[in-house]
């Protein structure tokens, strides 16, 4: 979408022009749908790095960042798979050295430049990896799976971002069952002034306002249900 939007005028507005207002409404909403993937990828993050901690009688943690990072895996280098590895360092604190990216063209990733590890080796990144985010395209899940599924080792966790694979699907393509996946449900009006069109994922993550609305345990939260705002979020084990 990132290649079409400068030809419309709304982009360059204050507010929508005259024909466009549905763009506006489809470009709040996918943009809404990125802040809030890459939110609870960071907050599932931040939970398990907490347990590890915990569990050799540390203090918790607010960060990514300490002796034993959590090594976390990112196939695909599209726009999801890059606002997520920026995600991750900017406001989950992950040093770049623990976010490594697998993609077709690494070269042509900018993250490069900023210190993350890309390359295109996606059985490497699945042994290496704490956490692997699923971040392609679906046309490409079955040659992917087919190069993960050996190289998968517990307790690595499998976090898909790809909305047209099911989880049952997801389980037999991988011969593996620690597999997170989100569901989102955009059921109603969204709420414009937290998503806005412009502006990066972190950036909007700085502000309260989108944090509380990405947040399942808030009582100001867009995501609870469909009776309370734009976000029904749900967890399948």
């Amino acid at each position: 979408m990132g290649d079409i939007e400068e030809v419309f005028a709304s982009f360059l507005a204050a507010e929508a022009v005259e024909g466009e207002e549905a763009l506006l409404y489809l470009t709040r909403r996918c943009r809404g749908l990125a802040v809030s993937a890459c939110a609870h990828a960071v907050f599932f993050c931040r939970l398990l790095q907490a347990f590890r901690v915990s569990s050799t009688g540390k203090a918790l943690l607010t960060s990514l960042a300490d002796s034993h990072s959590l090594k976390v895996g990112i196939i695909g280098g599209g726009r999801i798979g890059n606002q997520l590895a920026r995600a991750l360092v900017t406001v989950g604190r992950a040093p770049c050295s623990s976010v490594r990216i697998s993609t077709r063209r690494p070269e042509s990733l900018y993250l490069q430049k900023l210190g993350f590890t890309c390359f295109y080796d996606n059985a490497q990144l699945a042994a290496w990896a704490d956490v692997l985010f699923l971040c392609c395209l679906p046309s490409h899940m079955l040659s992917i799976c087919s190069a993960v599924r050996p190289a998968i080792r517990k307790p690595c966790i499998v976090y898909s971002l790809i909305t047209a694979i099911p989880l049952p699907r997801l389980k037999q393509l991988l011969c593996y069952n620690a597999i997170v996946r989100p569901q989102y449900q955009c059921p109603g009006k969204e709420p414009t002034k937290e998503w806005g069109t412009k502006g990066s994922v972190t950036e909007a993550l700085q502000d309260l306002a989108v944090v509380q609305a990405t947040c399942p345990l808030s009582s100001q939260a867009k995501i609870k249900s469909t009776a309370n705002g734009w976000w029904a979020f749900s967890m399948q084990p």
